[in-house]
């Protein structure tokens, strides 16, 4: 094993495709993770204890700390409940893996990393639980193409008084997620930001509802949400900054329910509304 770091090239597994199990050493130091999903029948995925760069944890392959995951292998399944510990969901850790069926992003942790779930077309269910004392940023992407996405849930802490820790989705965050229908902000929530795109072509939802706790929606956040057939804004909500196209092609809109702290909008923010009727 020797005392050297010991940095794994991305073609250091070319053309090799059945691996079942994997343990490296502690010193390892340096390699690209995303080569490991070549493995489809990985299920056994360690690092030796000791290690500065990367530690292992449930055949997950984290940081050096196991505060973050990093790797998950595809061949990873059912409900997933982030472990205790465990701060940050890294970039793409969970991309692509199709047996997934239910997320659950516990209070504890801070950061779902871009597109850590992206493509993952096995999820039914994300819940992002309350009573959050510390922030947490959705990234970029990070539930985006999930295709039987039905239902995304942002547990509160079941009071009128918003949760201390925010929380921001990011940039197409959940978009294209077509069959999204069931989209739930309870009570407690601190939903601060909706990225742009962030629920872009989510064909299935039939409103689109802004807590009040919201002061930025992004650019093309609902566009192209087809079934949607009402806006409706939280009441004693913040003034709000919009970006551009907000609801653009939600061709069934036809109801907005527009508080007074609502000042301006941006460029196009109903383009394409052609059945708005009531404001």
């Amino acid at each position: 094993e020797g005392i050297d770091a010991l940095t794994i090239d991305p073609e250091a597994f070319y053309e090799t495709t059945n691996l079942t199990s994997i343990s490296f050493p502690a010193r390892l130091a340096e390699m690209d993770l995303q080569i490991l999903n070549q493995f489809s029948k990985l299920s056994t995925l360690e690092v030796e204890a000791g290690g500065i760069n990367y530690s292992s944890m449930n055949n997950m392959i984290c940081n050096g700390t196991g505060s973050a995951i990093l790797y998950a292998p595809r061949s990873v399944s059912g409900e997933f409940k982030v472990p205790q510990g465990v701060r940050e969901i890294g970039a793409k850790a969970f991309a692509d893996r199709p047996a997934l069926t239910k997320v659950i992003v516990p209070a504890y942790v801070n950061t779902i990393g871009d597109g850590a779930f992206r493509n993952s077309v096995g999820i039914t269910e994300v819940i992002i639980e309350g009573s959050r004392n510390n922030n947490l940023t959705i990234g970029a992407n990070a539930f985006a193409g999930c295709k039987e996405l039905s239902s995304v849930i942002f547990q509160g802490n079941g009071t009128a008084t918003p949760d201390a820790g925010e929380t921001v989705i990011g940039t197409g965050a959940f978009s294209g997620d077509a069959k999204l229908k069931n989209l739930v902000y309870e009570n407690g929530t601190n939903i601060t930001q909706i990225g742009a795109n962030a629920f872009a072509n989510c064909t299935s939802l039939d409103e689109a509802y802004i807590p009040a706790t919201v002061s930025s929606v992004g650019s093309n956040a609902y566009s192209g949400c087809s079934g949607v057939l009402e806006v409706t804004f939280a009441p004693n909500g913040k003034e709000i900054t919009f970006g551009n196209n907000v609801f653009a092609g939600c061709v069934k809109l036809t109801t907005v329910n527009l508080p007074a702290s609502i000042q301006s909008f941006a460029n196009g923010v109903f383009a394409g509304c052609d059945e708005l009727r009531e404001i």
